[in-house]
């Protein structure tokens, strides 16, 4: 747990180089799988994030936007704030090799490309993790989303 003073430090020191300690500090996991092998220090895992369940998310989204017209599927997109404690990843986790991008996504305060599909009830990021992660470093509760409920679409 950090101490007031510690969290005062944190607020005001550079963006980029809090996302890089960030990284350093929790990203100590040497391998996200078979095939997905990352360098120490070179990313932020993102906690909340189950396979199978994003495995589904995928499939269902597919399958919408296959089934409906493209019209349909456009409408049903809303643009909306949402809190970013309830959204959930549907990646391992955020790369921070790059400063210069992590950089303009953290000082981007309204970032537009974020996208978040509900399935089942939960909020799942389907674009925007960095953005969304920089908004958290940030200080920020809340984002500006694209957001379509797959709930709402008929099953098969």
């Amino acid at each position: 747990m950090l101490s007031f003073t510690q969290f005062v430090e944190e607020r005001s020191v550079d963006p980029v180089r809090l996302a890089q300690r960030t990284a350093r500090r929790y990203g100590k996991r040497k391998s996200f799988g078979k095939w997905e092998k990352v360098q120490k220090g070179g990313h932020i895992p993102l906690s909340g994030y189950d396979g199978r369940k994003v495995a589904a998310v995928s499939a269902r989204h597919a399958g919408v936007e296959e089934r409906s017209s493209p019209t349909a599927f456009k409408d049903a997109h809303t643009a909306t704030r949402m809190r970013i404690s309830d959204l959930k990843p549907t990646q391992k986790y955020v790369e921070t090799h790059d400063t210069d991008k992590l950089s303009r996504k953290i000082h981007n305060l309204s970032p537009d490309h974020i996208q978040v599909v509900t399935h089942k009830g939960e909020h799942y990021i389907a674009d925007g993790h960095h953005a969304v992660m920089a908004a958290k470093m940030r200080g920020d509760t809340h984002v500006d989303v694209t957001h379509v409920d797959l709930d709402k679409f008929p099953k098969r």
